[in-house]
């Protein structure tokens, strides 16, 4: 995205999607000591009620120790903010001790894995060979959810671009063979998008010959060709006589057939203007009655289950969790109900056996 206009909050409001989804417990927020200083995710994050530690050497030392001793990352530590300073060959690979060697990072195992890894900044780690980008991958590697941050993703070439998706996605961004054969049909397609934005004379047809030459490259014609949404749009342009509103939607609809599209999101700010949020805002929906219904009856058995386990004390803060997935995003929720109702059950029969 575009300097100035949100990473910080954007990666806010993808945490909070995420919650509702699933259950986030420990967050790692990677990012340059400057931000830490300015306590810039500190504030940041305060926005959406999340609080965060920031870890200096000894206590990122003293968590390494504890993973190595105990197997799991100190819960005191669940959700941290680490400068990429820290990263240094003593912390990824360890040192001599008087008594015994220290592990590094890097050897732990079972290794951290934190829920959401968020790398700010992330052309940080542009160099495969530097300890920031080896400390990186090792914990992208082990997280469940990883969010990237960067206005220059792009800063010495394309080999730039391949280490942070292949780092991102290793599993679709496999080598730098496969990453140019993927990024080939991209330079027609930004171009239909750019004479589809300056909306020149004779601009369908120039967007038109320009996505005809993305469909002519090794994977345009292995994958292009046989796009429905392309070969829609492509006929359209064909057409001509394209009204403002419909422009505007088929530039998002060619922004999307960029092979990458599904990793990156981008944001410019001539795309915004001065309109920039920087605070969260609930939006309020009401419910179906029958999305009310399923809500109102997954509260009422979550709390008799608590009830029963617990008593009645705290039983409103235990809720507080699985009250917010529910009011926020039901269908998200969903695909969780059967582990979450499944595991407090469970404890439920084991507390009337034991009784």
């Amino acid at each position: 995205d575009g300097v100035g206009v949100g990473k910080t909050i954007e990666a806010g409001l993808i945490l909070r999607e995420l919650q509702a989804r699933r259950d986030i417990r420990s967050i790692l927020i990677i990012c340059p000591r400057p931000l830490v200083t300015e306590r810039k995710w500190q504030i940041e994050m305060k926005r959406f009620e999340e609080r965060f530690l920031h870890l200096d050497g000894p206590t990122l030392r003293y968590c390494i120790n504890e993973m190595d001793l105990e197997g799991i990352w100190p819960e005191q530590h669940q959700r941290i903010i680490i400068p990429y300073s820290l990263f240094d060959e003593t912390l990824l690979y360890g040192s001599d001790g008087r008594r015994k060697r220290k592990k590094g990072l890097l050897d732990l195992d079972p290794p951290p894995r934190f829920d959401l890894v968020i790398v700010d900044e992330a052309h940080h780690i542009r160099n495969q060979d530097t300890f920031s980008h080896k400390a990186v991958r090792f914990f992208c590697d082990h997280a469940e959810a990883v969010i990237f941050l960067t206005a220059t993703p792009i800063q010495l070439g394309n080999h730039d671009l391949f280490v942070l998706l292949n780092t991102l996605r290793p599993d679709i961004i496999i080598d730098q063979e496969s990453f140019e054969h993927m990024s080939e049909p991209n330079p027609f397609i930004n171009q239909a998008v750019a004479v589809a934005r300056a909306q020149e004379p004779e601009w369908t047809i120039q967007a038109k010959e320009a996505l005809d030459s993305a469909a002519r490259t090794p994977w345009g014609q292995s994958i292009l060709r046989h796009n429905p949404e392309f070969n829609r749009i492509n006929a359209r342009l064909a057409e001509g006589k394209i009204g403002l509103e419909e422009r505007v939607q088929l530039i998002t609809d060619l922004e999307a057939l960029h092979t990458f599209s599904g990793i990156i999101n981008r944001t410019r700010r001539r795309d915004i203007g001065e309109f920039t949020v920087r605070k969260p805002e609930t939006v309020v929906v009401e419910f179906t009655p029958k999305q009310k219904e399923l809500h109102d009856e997954l509260l009422q058995v979550q709390a008799e289950v608590f009830s029963r386990l617990h008593g009645d004390v705290n039983v409103k803060f235990m809720m507080t969790t699985i009250r917010r997935q529910a009011a926020s995003c039901l269908f998200g929720l969903a695909p969780f109900l059967e582990e979450i109702l499944s595991r407090h059950l469970d404890e439920l029969s084991w507390e009337e056996a034991d009784n």
